[in-house]
């Protein structure tokens, strides 16, 4: 009995090892992609506006593929905004900022 009993928590302890590590690392990704999103919105304040793209790299490899726009708001603040995609998910945030 007690052989059964540590071969189900050795078990559990695997499977929940396991998620967290998954958890990390979909949590490391999202911070990575919300950092990249907010590093090209303040480039955009600070410089020139203009759209364009790139694809940087995680330092554990995994591919970003940035993407960002500038329109000009006419008399408005201009609209900026910047999309990163990586693996199935995707963050896009948008501001606005004065030319």
């Amino acid at each position: 009995m007690a052989l059964i009993l540590v071969a189900l928590g050795t078990a559990t302890l695997a499977a929940m090892t396991t998620a967290v590590g998954r958890g990390l690392v979909a949590a490391r990704h999202d911070a990575t992609a919300t950092a990249l999103t907010l590093a090209r919105l303040d480039e955009l304040r600070a410089g020139p506006r203009a759209s364009g793209s790139d694809t940087p790299a995680s330092s554990d490899g995994t591919p970003f593929t940035r993407e960002w726009t500038a329109q000009a708001g006419r008399g408005h603040p201009d609209t900026l905004a910047a999309t990163v995609a990586w693996a199935n998910h995707r963050i896009t945030l948008a501001t606005e900022a004065r030319p």
